[in-house]
């Protein structure tokens, strides 16, 4: 595996981590294989923000609209944790803006509620449903202002009123 990798002796772990998944990366197994929780790896790169592996992953051919054991896409992970440049790529890849988790939730409605102004404003832009409601019948905005996330409320009253 060394060879194949490029690996050599001495390289820091960092690098041979690089190494390892640029060579996984390639191979098509990778972007089905999936942990305990249904998380495949784009959904994991999405997660951490890493957008070169994202990238890389989508080139691959990942799943974009796939969800995990509660229903969460690689997008839903973006949003909710706030990485706005893998929102981006992934709607420009063609991610469903609108998919819906288990509970009925959106990626805009992640975005709102964790309070991530980026990707709100990158969902928004790309034309995410600002009226689409969860299971308990709240929206993107009421998620924002319950969680005290008023610069979000103010980005999705704005965004509404110039839809009208």
């Amino acid at each position: 595996m060394g060879t194949q990798t490029g690996m050599r002796i001495g390289r820091t772990g960092l690098a041979t981590a690089v190494a390892l998944v640029s060579c996984l990366a390639a191979t098509a197994a990778t972007t089905q294989n999936r942990d305990r929780y249904g998380r495949t790896a784009l959904m994991l790169a999405a997660r951490d923000g890493d957008e070169e592996f994202v990238g890389r992953l989508i080139e691959a051919g990942a799943g974009l609209d796939e969800g995990d054991d509660r229903g969460l896409t690689a997008l839903m992970y973006a949003a909710s944790y706030g990485h706005a440049g893998v929102v981006r790529s992934l709607v420009e890849a063609g991610a469903g803006l609108d998919e819906r988790s288990n509970s009925g939730t959106t990626a805009l409605m992640f975005a709102a509620m964790e309070g991530s102004a980026g990707a709100v404003r990158s969902l928004v832009g790309a034309g995410a449903g600002l009226v689409a409601e969860d299971y308990r019948g709240r929206t993107a905005l009421a998620l924002a202002l319950e969680n005290g996330h008023t610069e979000i409320a103010v980005v999705l009253t704005e965004a509404a009123s110039r839809a009208r």
